[in-house]
């Protein structure tokens, strides 16, 4: 099983050349999606259309294997539908446990290939301590992670105030390496330690400010919104800011131009609201 799993779910790049991008590309649209065939739209044939739209992208996002992407996912279609829908709200209060039983207990028939990559996202959050830890072909993409982890917290302990400066995390790395790990990548794989190293702790904190202003405006134009389409777009925006707050905590998201994406997606969510004195 673990063979014939391992050689058909291959890791889906599309034109981005990697999988974990393009896992977080897919995970900005899928709330999106998920939101407007919940709670959008009305005709059974449209229905229908955007409920296989969400299903090939998610299983295009299952097929990057990208766990970065999956831990967004978790929190962006919760968001949708925990703020969309009373009744989910009541379900996950009542049966949430009851879902972590079912999922241990069909565990065992689950695919290997997927459920080795859930496994190795709590092994991480345990192997922090990449300096002392011995390099195995199971472990080495997630120590080369922490590495880069380890090297971005350096440059902001070193520099809080105004970072090692925006876009120089590769010309100043070696400074601050781990011996084992020569190759700078571009950043930290994380987007708020990458924001600290190369900016500083104002940068940070101004970033995390602006995420906060995004998910209040979002939240406005969903409650204000004028029809149930504008109304279940601003709630799938709400999400894609949760699956790309999330996402970023492992990655960077902000490359291939998705910062264009994103922007796309927040005028959507203002699009449908209603202003005072505007039709």
């Amino acid at each position: 099983r673990r063979v014939l799993f391992r050689s058909w779910l291959l890791r889906a790049y599309g034109s981005f050349e990697q999988p974990n991008p393009f896992g977080g590309y897919l995970g900005l649209h899928l709330p999106l999606v998920v939101s407007v065939a919940a709670f959008g739209t009305a005709g059974r044939w449209t229905r229908g259309a955007v409920v296989v739209s969400a299903a090939v992208i998610g299983m295009c996002l299952i097929a990057t294997m990208s766990r970065g992407a999956w831990l967004g996912q978790v929190t962006g279609l919760l968001v949708v539908a925990l703020v969309g829908s009373k009744a989910a709200r009541h379900a996950v209060a009542t049966f949430g446990g009851l879902g972590v039983v079912v999922v241990l207990a069909a565990w065992p028939v689950l695919p290997a290939a997927v459920t080795d990559r859930v496994q190795s996202i709590f092994a991480s959050l345990v192997a922090f301590g990449a300096a002392s830890n011995a390099l195995t072909p199971e472990n080495w993409a997630v120590m080369e992670r922490l590495s880069q982890w380890t090297a971005g917290w350096r440059m902001f302990a070193a520099n809080p105030l105004v970072g090692v400066g925006i876009g120089n995390y590769n010309s100043v790395y070696a400074d601050y390496r781990l011996p084992e790990w020569p190759v700078a990548l571009g950043h930290a794989h994380n987007h708020y330690l990458t924001v600290a190293a190369e900016a500083g702790t104002f940068a940070a904190v101004a970033y995390v400010v602006l995420l906060v202003v995004a998910v209040r405006q979002t939240l406005r134009g969903w409650r204000t919104a004028s029809t149930p389409f504008s109304r279940a777009i601003g709630l799938g925006a709400l999400g894609s800011i949760g699956a790309l707050a999330t996402h970023n905590m492992v990655d960077v998201l902000f490359v291939h131009g998705m910062s264009v994406t994103i922007g796309l997606i927040l005028l959507l969510a203002g699009a449908g609201a209603e202003e005072p004195g505007r039709e």
